[in-house]
């Protein structure tokens, strides 16, 4: 049965930022309400966290009602749940990433996920997916709702090159923050609401970072 909360039901279906999304929990604060989102179409185990109103979600009118079906479909249903149930210590999201993973690749997102490690040192040679490791930890976080607020410091010239491939590759909305975009963030934002603070996959440069009066702010 869903639950209504701040005008928004627990269960119904959404369409924000290009997909569809399930609302999984509603959460009201005096100035902004945070959705819990868990996507519903093909990036399985895909999660988000956005705030209305600076996110506009809309009903995608949608209804979870009986549906009479035949056997045949039944069955295809029950293989595909099956399909996509992962183990609890196993990896949810390598499977549907666009990528083709070696098994070296896997080991540190899987270090991660099963608590035998929460500091990782990745320094393979250049070319052999240094990037895919990071991502796939980080799109591993994302998914068991881990990992709400990311920064991703890299230098200058490769920000773009990282929210391309953590969107293209995982499904991950990635945004570059710099000056002008702290500025937009400030313009929209309540009154002493810092910008860092907001959950979401921040990148920036090492040098933008290191500016005094950024790093005060981010820490």
């Amino acid at each position: 049965m869903q639950k209504l909360l701040d005008g928004w039901h627990v269960g119904e279906i959404v369409c924000v930022r290009g997909g569809l999304w399930r609302v999984t929990a509603v959460d009201r604060h005096p100035s902004c309400t945070a959705l819990e989102l868990q996507a519903s179409d093909r990036r399985p185990g895909v999660s988000r966290t956005l705030l209305v109103p600076f996110d506009r979600p809309i009903r995608s009118g949608r209804h979870h009602r009986p549906v009479v079906t035949s056997r045949r479909e039944w069955w295809r249903s029950l293989a595909v749940a099956a399909a996509s149930t992962h183990p609890w210590d196993g990896l949810r999201t390598a499977a549907s990433a666009d990528l083709t993973l070696l098994d070296y690749q896997l080991e540190p997102a899987i270090a991660i996920v099963r608590g035998l490690a929460t500091r990782v040192l990745l320094a393979d040679e250049v070319g052999l997916g240094k990037t895919i490791q990071a991502g796939l930890i980080l799109s591993e976080l994302r998914a068991r709702g881990r990992a709400g607020r990311v920064l991703v410091l890299t230098p200058a010239g490769l920000r773009e090159q990282w929210v391309s491939e953590l969107s293209r590759r995982f499904g991950l909305d990635a945004h570059v923050v710099d000056a002008a975009a702290l500025r937009r963030r400030r313009a929209t934002l309540p009154r002493g609401t810092n910008p860092w603070a907001l959950d979401g996959v921040h990148v920036a440069s090492i040098d933008f970072v290191k500016r005094p009066e950024v790093l005060r702010a981010l820490e």
